[in-house]
């Protein structure tokens, strides 16, 4: 048995350079020097340790004075004999060789290591623990496997590819929906292939910016299937930047179908224009057909002056006259209510806003609705406080307001019914209610009663029912006020309330 014997080479360790033994006494890797045992028949079954340096005792955590002198079975109890064969070759063919191997006898950890032969059956291997190496690389695997698992359960077109626009992966979703297999791509490739002629130029824009800012991107395009047609995705991409450098280092991206949906908001925005369309042609009709009507209004009114001026003495044609007179008045508020619709949706109409007394506007809208209050029989109850409230408004249209919803009242009441108006304030408003005893309104219907062209199902069938514009107009104008409208009713056969908010003027308020 030879003990801590150098070789003899001058090109092995054996040589008494200072600098040479700092070198192996400073190595981090595992080194040590060997010579072949062999069998009676000279077959090499093992080795003897020569030498080794420090590192060899902190890798194995095997003594130097344990090893040297002493062969690797001896050494290393389970030394697998993969490791004598490895040796074995490199004894022999005098050709260097490197291999990774699992030992047990050390606690299951790896090695990497590189054999060399000096001659005379002398050897030399320099060796490294990377274990660590392994099972960051085995956790790296599992998770890129996990990675694909997930991947290839996700209904979406997922993909990765490197900083240059290569696809490295693309999952299962993909290649059903393309019939092609996992293959290298380039983006240019792709799009020339699998993306509609229409959309390919913003597609390679988007991409190509994205590639030289590594920022998000996303894009909206037709891919072909395999079958030929193509529908709409919606594509996004982050780039991964490592987290030990700093820089990127591959795209991850995901193509999720959009079609049905993009069908179907582009349907509904047409639909939407269509009906934008047809309202303005809607409001352009109503204006028009109210100028049309209002032409011939002043003529019928003139003539029923003279006939009452040229048979005063005839009772059945004063009668007559006065009810062609009553009906040509609520012609003429119908055309003024539709004229007004006319203005207030197309922006044109304008208030002529001044310091106004509600009690005036009231007193003007009792005495414009009284000849219907008396033909109805109605008995008119009126709270108006001690005080004068007044608004910035527009004297003409708050009475306006004011008479469609006595109007209102009036028609929806039974003959002989009660109507209360009361005037008051709440906070920095003025509150305005009128409340009748009506038919009232179903619970269903009061969110609609301000809807243009509304019509309560069972007010339908009175002779009164106008075209459904008046509370239209209503809201309109009282929401140009900067006020509200609001309806109450318990029900049918148990009247309604209207209740109008309008904000005060203070100063006004103040110096009456």
């Amino acid at each position: 048995m030879q003990s801590q014997q150098r070789p003899a080479s001058n090109d092995g360790p054996g040589k008494s350079s200072v600098g040479w033994r700092n070198l192996f006494e400073d190595m981090r890797e595992g080194f040590f020097v060997a010579e072949a045992v062999r069998d009676a028949s000279g077959r090499m079954v093992d080795f003897r340790y020569i030498e080794v340096n420090p590192a060899f005792e902190a890798i194995t955590e095997v003594r130097v004075t344990d090893a040297v002198g002493h062969t690797g079975s001896q050494t290393i109890a389970g030394l697998p004999q993969q490791v004598i064969d490895i040796f074995r070759d490199v004894v022999e063919t005098a050709q260097p060789t490197e291999f990774e191997i699992q030992v047990a006898a050390l606690g299951n950890r790896w090695f990497e290591a590189r054999a060399r032969s000096l001659g005379d059956d002398l050897f030399s291997v320099l060796f490294l623990d990377i274990t660590a190496r392994k099972k960051a690389l085995a956790k790296l695997v599992q998770s890129e496997e996990r990675f694909r698992l997930l991947a290839d359960a996700s209904p979406h077109m997922l993909w990765i590819a490197d900083l240059d626009g290569t696809a490295e992966y693309f999952n299962r979703a993909w290649d059903q929906y393309t019939g092609i297999d996992h293959r290298r791509e380039h983006a240019r490739d792709v799009v020339g292939k699998y993306i509609h002629p229409d959309d390919r130029a913003i597609t390679l824009a988007r991409f190509g910016q994205a590639l030289k800012t590594f920022k998000p991107f996303e894009v909206e395009h037709r891919i072909r299937s395999a079958q030929g047609d193509y529908r709409w995705f919606l594509v996004r991409a982050e780039p991964y930047f490592d987290p030990l450098t700093g820089r990127p280092v591959r795209w991850y991206g995901s193509s999720v179908d959009i079609h049905d949906s993009k069908l179907a908001h582009d349907a509904l925005r047409e639909s939407q224009e269509a009906l934008r369309t047809a309202d303005r042609r809607k409001d352009e009709f109503l204006a028009t057909l109210a100028h049309e009507l209002r032409n011939p209004l002043a003529p019928l009114r003139n003539g029923l002056h003279i006939a009452r001026l040229l048979v005063p003495a005839d009772s059945r044609v004063q009668r007559t006259v006065q009810m062609m007179d009553r009906q040509l008045t609520h012609l003429v508020r119908l055309v003024d209510d539709l004229m007004d619709v006319g203005r207030v949706t197309s922006g044109k109409l304008a208030l002529q806003r001044r310091p106004v007394s509600l009690r005036t506007v009231l007193a003007d809208s009792l005495e414009a609705t009284r000849a219907a209050i008396e033909a109805h029989e109605h008995q008119v109850v009126v709270d108006a406080g001690d005080g004068d409230l007044k608004i910035l408004g527009d004297a003409d249209r708050l009475t306006q307001v004011l008479v469609n919803l006595l109007t209102n009242s009036v028609k929806y009441t039974p003959r002989g019914g009660r109507i209360g108006i009361r005037l008051g304030r709440q906070d920095e408003h003025a509150v305005l209610s009128i409340e009748d005893n009506g038919i009232g309104i179903p619970p269903e219907n009061l969110s609609d009663v301000f809807q243009l062209f509304s019509q309560v199902r069972v007010h339908q069938c009175l002779a009164e029912g106008g075209l459904g514009i008046g509370l239209a107009l209503v809201r309109s104008l009282v929401a140009l006020h900067g006020g509200t409208v609001e309806a109450h009713s318990e029900g049918p056969g148990r009247g309604s309330v209207f209740t109008v908010r309008l904000p005060l003027n203070k100063e006004a308020t103040l110096e009456s």
